[in-house]
């Protein structure tokens, strides 16, 4: 078996020729070898020579190529013999393994079939032991389960049950129905007989009825009434609610507004120290400019005295010299005059046009209330700072004014309303409306008031940021080691920073300097003299005159000294709850005792 698969396996290439072509190749043979002794055999020698050869070499090719494909089809041959003992042993396994298995499936399911007949039979007996009397059921559940037959008998045994109950219900439905209608019999009877002292009951009756159906309507008008009254309380406890939290609000602002002007104020004495700072240093300046001129004026003294005595060694070369420059000064002197007059007229055009300069400067100054022309860029920016700000707050006041509109509206539609159907409960919570009223007007005043403190203070820090920009302005040329180039400042507090850094290099410069650099003219009486005089003109004088800040110290006094100013009692929140409570109170125990009254 095994060699035949393996030639039937072959590949074509690889399978020995039939005899069929070897007879052909062989009477091929021949007949080659007879056609040698042909004629004209001679010419087709070489011819066949040649075929014959490369028919030859194929031929051995192919032998070599046919054994070795034996050879490898032998060694597969043998693998898969190998293979195929390997399957039947391991196949031989598994049948020893599933017999025994099958075994005992077998002698599990024999006893389980036991059990189970040995169960039907037991439910069957049980079945027929509870349905001995019913031959129809017993028949039916013949075929189910215990538990079956028990779910289906319970169901019967209930569905009798609420059938039972059902009958007795009816029953006694029916019974109290009966005493009824004899009740109702027996009072027909009775009203066939009816006697005058029946008849006046009867009467009563009926104006009994009458009355306790006008008493429905006046308490329903009443709860109408109550229900209204309720509402106008819920809202005047919100309004209450509302006002503690403004008043919060309003101490809060107060705290960061004190706290802010304490700054301020920090900022002010801060900025008084770096004013004398930079007026020391001024005068210093001016010590040290007037210490030059001196210097300069010796050192020319000393010049003029050495040119003199040079002039006086070449007294005849200079007095040539001189008529030649007399000639010369003349031809000058000429020319000079000529052009005398247009320079004295273009002196006076310029200097009109510097004096109309500086009367518009003068005027724009007094509009703007600036002793500095740098302060008036700056003042202009807070102008326009408090116009939007200012804008803000109509714009937020005109939305305001137009919900007030409409909660007017609302309230005199609600006033219209009530004014048809007052009560005493009515009049109660018009009291009550007036003293919250009242409430309101002082408590919008002191808002109004603080208003007013926060307008100032915003004016204050306005004035106050000019001061720092100016300081800015008058500090930018100090330079300080650690600090490079002009920073970029958003806030008034950095800019503080930038000048904190610089007055601090300044004051530990004036540390570290000598303090009798001047001395000796301070001392002198003459030189105090024309320094006191000269402060006294400059102060005295038109263009050094400076704001007047007499408003804006008020202000801060106002704004520090709180307690001057209002003098009226602050209540607490908790003040306020206990005055509407007992306002709440003090009216409901009225409402009760005008109620009492009126049943009475």
């Amino acid at each position: 078996m095994g060699c035949r698969q393996s030639q039937e396996d072959l590949p074509p290439s690889c399978v020995t020729e039939p005899p069929e072509e070897a007879a052909q190749i062989q009477a091929g043979r021949r007949e080659a070898e007879l056609g040698w002794h042909l004629p004209g055999a001679e010419e087709g020698f070489g011819e066949q020579r040649e075929a014959r050869s490369k028919g030859l070499r194929m031929k051995f090719k192919r032998n070599k190529d046919v054994k070795e494909q034996i050879h490898e089809l032998q060694s597969i041959i043998h693998i898969q013999e190998q293979g195929r003992r390997l399957r039947t042993q391991a196949s031989e396994e598994a049948v020893r393994k599933n017999r025994d298995l099958i075994a005992f499936l077998r002698t599990t399911l024999r006893a389980e079939m036991q059990e189970l007949k040995l169960g039907l039979k037991y439910d069957h007996v049980t079945i027929s032991r509870a349905c001995l009397d019913r031959k129809q059921e017993k028949n039916t559940l013949a075929k189910h389960t215990v538990e079956q037959a028990r779910e289906s008998l319970s169901q019967w045994v209930f569905d009798r049950m609420n059938t039972h109950n059902l009958l007795l219900y009816e029953a006694r439905r029916r019974g109290k129905r009966l005493e009824e209608l004899q009740v109702m019999l027996q009072d027909l009877i009775g009203l066939e007989r009816v006697s005058p002292e029946v008849q006046l009951q009867l009467q009563t009756i009926r104006q009994l009825e009458n009355n306790i159906e006008k008493m429905q309507v006046n308490i329903v008008t009443a709860d109408k009434v109550h229900i209204l009254y309720v509402k106008m309380v819920n809202v005047l406890k919100a309004e209450l609610s509302q006002l503690p939290f403004l008043l919060d609000d309003l101490e809060r602002r107060v705290g960061t507004f004190q706290l802010e002007l304490q700054g301020v104020d920090l900022m002010a004495v801060d900025m008084l120290e770096a004013m004398e700072a930079a007026k020391m240093d001024m005068a210093n300046a001016e010590n040290e400019l007037i210490a030059e001129k001196k210097f300069r004026e010796n050192s020319l003294s000393i010049q003029k005295k050495q040119i003199e005595r040079v002039r006086a060694k070449d007294a005849l070369d200079r007095h040539r010299r001189m008529q030649g420059r007399r000639d010369l000064d003349f031809s000058a002197l000429v020319l000079r005059e000529g052009t005398k007059g247009p320079k004295m007229e273009a002196s006076k055009a310029q200097i009109e046009y510097q004096g109309l300069v500086i009367s518009e400067v003068e005027k724009i100054k007094s509009a703007v209330q600036c002793s500095h022309l740098w302060d008036i860029a700056g003042r202009f920016m807070a102008q326009k700072k408090s116009e939007e700000n200012l804008q803000q707050q109509i714009a937020k006041s005109e939305k305001k004014r137009r919900g007030l509109k409409s909660q007017l509206k609302a309230l005199e539609l609600q006033r219209a309303e009530l004014k048809f159907h007052q009560s005493p409960s009515f009049l109660s919570i018009k009291t009550l409306e007036k003293d919250l009223s009242k409430n309101l007007e002082e408590e919008e005043e002191r808002l109004s008031q603080v208003r007013d403190q926060a307008s100032k203070n915003q004016e204050l820090l306005l004035h106050f940021e000019n001061g720092v920009d100016n300081l800015i302005l008058r500090l930018y040329d100090i330079s300080v080691p650690g600090q490079e180039g002009f920073p970029k400042m958003e806030d008034v507090f950095e800019k503080l920073q930038f000048c904190e850094t610089k007055l601090l290099h300044l004051s530990q410069k004036m540390l570290h300097s000598p303090f009798d650099k001047f001395s000796p003219d301070e001392r002198d009486e003459s030189f105090v003299h024309l320094r006191n005089f000269l402060e006294e003109t400059t102060k005295n004088a038109h263009q050094n005159r400076r704001i007047p800040l007499y408003d804006d110290e008020e202000d801060v006094r106002e704004a520090f000294n709180f307690a001057d100013i209002d003098h009226s009692y602050l209540p607490s929140r908790e003040e306020i709850k206990k005055e509407s409570l007992k306002l709440m109170e003090e009216k409901t125990k009225a409402m009760k005792k005008k109620q009492k009254g009126a049943k009475k």
